[in-house]
């Protein structure tokens, strides 16, 4: 995607798309999820515990970027 956002096509250059290399290189979406829930059901924690701690990080997620797309559009 940086090279994408070039600085010949679109005057990007390196300093304002080098924080977009982290998401190029990033695990599969499914694979730490999966782990997390796997390693808390070893250690024997309920199911319907897992179910809500996920809930609630999607809701604070969704939170966090509904609080930086009013802060862009204020902005």
């Amino acid at each position: 995607m940086p090279d994408g956002l070039s600085r010949e096509r679109y005057g990007f250059g390196q300093d304002e798309t080098s924080f977009l290399d982290a998401f190029a290189n990033m695990p599969s979406f499914e694979d730490v999820p999966l782990a997390i829930i796997q390693d808390g059901l070893e250690r024997g924690e309920r199911p319907a515990r897992l179910q809500r701690s996920a809930r609630l990080f999607q809701a604070y997620e969704r939170m966090f970027w509904d609080a930086m797309a009013a802060a862009a559009k204020a902005g």
